[in-house]
């Protein structure tokens, strides 16, 4: 009998694994290169090869690689559009020039925002509240995660689950009443 480490090595189960994966981001995630896709299909046997040596016990391999390969996808067409948006040194016309750009309508409604945000973020549990204090310090998952020494999927999971705490909390004030919302229609 094959052990998972044993059919792990086998061509045909890395074939079948990779076809997967193309077929996953072909449907899913079109504008990925062919490379991207080989790097994905790469990070997806990794994950598979360490849930098997963690002792995890997968179920369905089939859904458990469509997952991996498509929140791998995510997680690289949301690198690639955070390098896109990255100001180069030369073109950034400095504090004083992007707050003069802005009205003061403008500035005070972004400061009330990060305020906002601040305080929620200040009522999570302390496991999230690293993660996004980190994140708003400009890190993404992959490198928090490797900051703190934690899987991928881990911070990936605490970040989301913190989203949702915090979107719902963000309707209502800070003692926990519903924010009124006046429609000026």
């Amino acid at each position: 009998m094959q052990t998972p480490r044993d059919l792990f090595k086998t061509k045909a189960f890395l074939d079948e694994v990779t076809r997967t994966v193309f077929i996953v981001l072909k449907t899913r995630c079109p504008s990925l290169k062919q490379d991207d896709g080989e790097d994905i299909a790469q990070d997806v046997l990794i994950k598979i090869l360490r849930a098997t040596e963690n002792g995890t016990i997968i179920a369905n391999l089939r859904s458990y690689i469509w997952r991996a390969a498509y929140t791998t996808a995510l997680d690289v067409l949301a690198e690639r559009g955070r390098e896109a948006r990255t100001v180069q040194p030369e073109e950034n016309p400095g504090i004083e020039g992007l707050i003069a750009a802005l009205s003061t309508e403008e500035v005070i409604e972004r400061k009330n925002a990060r305020r906002r945000i601040d305080q929620l973020v200040e009522t999570l549990p302390p496991a999230r509240r690293r993660i996004f204090d980190l994140f708003l310090l400009g890190m993404n998952t992959k490198d928090i995660a490797a900051h703190l020494g934690w899987s991928h999927s881990k911070v990936r999971h605490l970040y989301y689950r913190g989203v949702e705490e915090m979107r719902k909390k963000l309707h209502h004030d800070e003692g926990g009443r519903p924010m009124m919302v006046i429609s000026y229609d």
